[in-house]
């Protein structure tokens, strides 16, 4: 153990876990979240875990999701802490996670009393638990019942939700919901599962510009709804268990959005909630398609994201609800591109289409989770969902083994000049027929399975035809960017 980190253990050794908890304070929110798929529990569970004085288990793990190794010269620990300032409390966790102090430290109780918060428990998981069975199959009822209340009391709110996917058949936005509060009951006592939803979510909700506010709305009308369809079923003891556990999600997603607020405030170019663009320029890319490029109305200069990430379009025009569309520009430019695709019946796209270059439009930051690994990478897209693949192919060329795109036709394929330089194959339906996936992947992809990342983007039973043959095929590295909605 180098110096740095037998000082660290010292510290640990003279912490109280009121000192721990502390410290476990001071870690943003994406890495506490990386303690709880450490746990593979939530965090105020961490007593749980299994504990190994040599560094095993929940240590190792909580090592390896933080980034943090025990040797370390007294150099490389001071150019960690520039970089990380966070560092030292990322390695004091971890030396506490060895003697279980910090399982303790996380659920407010003494070493002594390790036993005691071992049986520890969500207050609210009892009472979600025994009346998951009789709520889930009313679920629809209470979501339907739940947004009319929102709408007729709360009509501001609408500005938040795409009328297709509100009232259209399926109804997705409203399955989404109703899927989301069936897989919270369902996972109340390990909510690792929902940890990459959550994030997908909190992402879209960010660029959206949902705030606090919105959750306490939310809150209110959900409960009424849970009361109105269960009735007498719904005791005071029920009705405060499920109050609580809507109100602690709302906590997380709220604690999750106010970083990533942060995050998009402080980049270079970087700004909170709705900013004026103006429309540059607007070019022909395919039929139906169009790419936009927007620059900031105060003024032109660098804006910085992560490649995969998406920007939210906010129109001056009534009855238009924001949309989402993949940033298909570098990093670093003056500028923000995206392109979108010409919906047959849609009011937004065809305004987008119909717009002007020099009009003003609201931008939100870019967000989201769709971003490269390190591994080289295969890319496979159909129709509008090149966007992404556009975005990677630009800043990670050489890593590209082969970019896949399945379009109806060669006048519906966009941006095929952006993949001039990289292996590629693509397939035309209207002349091929339709790509089969575990055809796509014998003939086509099955050769890069033991080397590369796969990145997927298309429509969504194609996506997931595909990554289930992939897997078959024994890939392991599969990332996915759906257009719609989380859990629909």
């Amino acid at each position: 153990m180098g110096a740095g980190a037998s000082a660290v253990q010292s510290e640990v050794e003279k912490s109280s876990p009121e000192d721990i908890q502390q410290v476990y304070q001071q870690l943003s929110e994406a890495d506490k979240l990386r303690v709880a798929a450490a746990v593979g529990a939530a965090p105020a569970a961490a007593a749980e875990a299994p504990v190994s004085p040599g560094g095993g288990g929940f240590a190792a793990a909580l090592q390896g999701a933080l980034g943090v190794g025990d040797e370390e010269s007294e150099e490389e620990e001071a150019a960690e802490q520039r970089s990380d300032p966070q560092g030292e409390a990322k390695k004091l966790l971890c030396h506490a996670a060895q003697d279980g102090s910090l399982a303790c430290a996380l659920n407010g109780v003494s070493a002594a009393k390790g036993a005691e918060a071992s049986a520890a428990k969500c207050p609210f998981a009892d009472i979600i638990k025994a009346t998951a069975g009789a709520v889930a199959p009313n679920v629809p009822a209470i979501i339907d019942d739940f947004y009319t209340r929102l709408f007729d009391q709360a009509p501001e709110t609408k500005a938040f939700f795409n009328p297709a996917n509100q009232f259209g058949q399926p109804p997705k936005q409203r399955n989404a919901l109703a899927n989301a509060v069936v897989a919270y009951a369902s996972n109340i006592e390990d909510l690792t599962p929902l940890l990459g939803p959550v994030e997908i979510i909190a992402n879209k909700h960010a660029a959206l510009t949902v705030a606090p506010v919105h959750y306490e709305i939310v809150h209110k009308h959900l409960m009424a709804s849970i009361g109105h369809i269960l009735g007498d079923v719904v005791t005071p003891e029920i009705g405060t268990g499920w109050s609580d556990a809507v109100l602690a999600l709302a906590k997380l997603l709220i604690e999750k959005e106010e970083e990533l607020y942060r995050i998009a405030e402080a980049r270079t170019g970087g700004w909170r909630g709705v900013k004026d663009f103006k429309l540059k320029e607007k070019r022909q890319v395919a039929d139906q398609c169009v790419e936009l490029t927007f620059e900031a109305a105060d003024g032109a200069g660098p804006i910085d994201f992560t490649p995969g990430q998406f920007l939210t379009l906010h129109l001056k025009k009534e009855g238009a609800t924001p949309r989402h569309y993949t940033v298909t520009s570098k990093p670093g430019q003056p500028f923000l591109q995206c392109c979108v695709k010409k919906i047959s019946g849609g009011f937004v796209s065809s305004a987008v289409h119909d717009m002007p270059e020099g009009e003003l439009v609201g931008l939100s930051a870019p967000f989201g989770t769709f971003s490269l690994k390190e591994k080289p990478i295969v890319l496979v897209s159909a129709g509008i969902g090149i966007t992404p693949m556009k975005a990677f192919v630009q800043v990670a060329s050489d890593r590209v083994k082969l970019a896949v795109h399945v379009d109806k036709a060669a006048e519906q394929h966009p941006f095929k000049d952006a993949f001039a330089e990289v292996p590629t194959h693509v397939h035309y339906t209207q002349a091929a027929g339709r790509s089969e996936a575990n055809a796509l992947v014998k003939e086509v992809l099955q050769a890069h399975v033991s080397e590369c990342d796969f990145y997927l983007c298309g429509p969504d039973a194609w996506q997931t035809d595909l990554k289930a043959a992939l897997e078959q095929a024994g890939a392991k590295g599969i990332y996915a960017e759906r257009f719609g909605q989380v859990l629909a």
